[in-house]
């Protein structure tokens, strides 16, 4: 990994973590029933430009730019006034995370799904604003961030069994600084992720993964 302390030495030393996101496999409605569909991590060439792709790559340069030019809590409160109002903007979403609350938060007050679902938003948003800072941190800045020396301590008693790893995370928390921090660590680390529409978003975000000493298995 460029810029980074860890040694050649070192990965080849140790066996391989995986990490894979939340997605597969998944469930959902078929004609009334519910069938299972799993996500293969056959490599899938990027979706071709289109108007979303276009978007979100033009989005992205504009909250990156806006981001590197204000510092983080600014950044995060920015954040947290585009989740409150994504919540109450966009009724569709709001009634989607509605129904995923009452199902997680079965039998408590409505009032409080849904200071839940809005809270849910917030920290989403907040997530993006860390995402979008991702491709300028340092390997050293990512170990720095990252905190769970009693996880890592578990890791590498299952890792001295010799064998590797398989790392599940929820779609929860910056995922990416997580990964980033354990391949700066020198954990020999294989991801699979996501393709983004657009090619250049799509170029941008795996380079900054490759960067960060991540091997990439594209969904």
């Amino acid at each position: 990994q460029p810029g980074s302390d860890c040694s050649d030495e070192q990965s080849e030393d140790r066996p391989e973590c995986v990490l894979g996101g939340p997605g597969s496999p998944s469930v959902r409605p078929c004609h009334g029933r519910e069938h299972t569909t799993r996500r293969t991590a056959a490599k899938i060439p990027p979706v071709g430009r289109g108007f979303g792709g276009t978007f979100q790559y033009r989005a992205w340069r504009v909250v990156s730019a806006t981001l590197e030019r204000i510092p983080p809590r600014a950044g995060y409160a920015v954040a947290a006034a585009a989740g409150n109002i994504g919540y109450y903007c966009w009724p569709r979403g709001r009634r989607a995370m509605h129904e995923n609350f009452a199902h997680v938060l079965r039998g408590t007050p409505r009032k409080t799904r849904h200071a839940v679902a809005r809270r849910s938003m917030v920290n989403y948003c907040k997530y993006l604003a860390d995402f979008v800072r991702f491709p300028g941190l340092s390997p050293e800045a990512m170990v720095g961030a990252v905190t769970g020396g009693r996880e890592f301590e578990a890791l590498d008693a299952i890792l001295e069994r010799g064998q590797g790893a398989v790392i599940a995370c929820m779609h929860f928390g910056n995922w990416d600084l997580g990964a980033g921090a354990t391949a700066a660590r020198g954990y020999p680390l294989t991801v699979v992720v996501e393709t983004f529409a657009d090619p250049r978003l799509d170029a941008l975000i795996a380079g900054a993964r490759e960067r960060a000493g991540m091997n990439l298995v594209r969904m």
